[in-house]
């Protein structure tokens, strides 16, 4: 569940090139400019039924392609090894890459959302919800539709500051969503 004040924040465990900071709710990748990858955080709590967890891309660079990752994981963060990306995670996950779902490090779903990941710049919200056994995903507030139907009862969210994306903020832990 979310805190006692009903907020995500990002678990101290990251990778090797992100930083947390502002109360546990912003990741930041540090040398954006020599460094494309190795900054993954995750959810301190499990992502919550029907209450959405959201990030703001706060930053980005124009150095890199590819750009921000989001997903959810079966995997506790303190079991959880950390790879440099998540895309890579071959086991119990989920995650949204560009406009395709990737379960299990393999594509799923090809064109999940007209909108890709990689389009969005400073400003812009990327959201994940569990339903039930269902995951959907959210651009800017709007619901992308189910990405999976059969979600394991404890999920948590995943983000990886990737390529282009540097800084992100946890804005969004309220219920709704669509």
């Amino acid at each position: 569940m979310a805190s006692s004040r009903g907020e995500y924040s990002f678990h101290a465990k990251c990778g090797s090139q992100a930083k947390i900071s502002n109360r546990s709710r912003t990741a930041e990748r540090m040398r954006p400019r020599s460094e494309f990858n190795n900054a993954v955080v995750m959810s301190a709590q499990p992502l919550a039924d029907g209450k959405l967890f959201e990030v703001k891309i706060d930053g980005k660079v124009s150095t890199w392609t590819g750009s921000i990752l989001i997903g959810v994981t079966a995997v506790k963060p303190d079991s959880l090894h950390l790879p440099a990306s998540i895309s890579s995670i071959s086991s119990g996950s989920w995650v949204l890459n560009g406009s395709s779902i990737m379960k299990n490090s393999k594509r799923a779903i090809t064109e999940y959302t007209g909108l890709s990941t990689e389009s969005l710049g400073e400003g812009d919200r990327l959201g994940v919800m569990r339903k039930g056994a269902e995951l959907r995903f959210f651009i800017n507030g709007a619901d992308q539709g189910v990405a999976e139907r059969e979600l394991p009862g404890v999920v948590y969210v995943l983000l990886d500051l990737y390529g282009r994306c540097v800084k992100a903020t946890i804005v969004g832990g309220g219920g709704g969503g669509g």
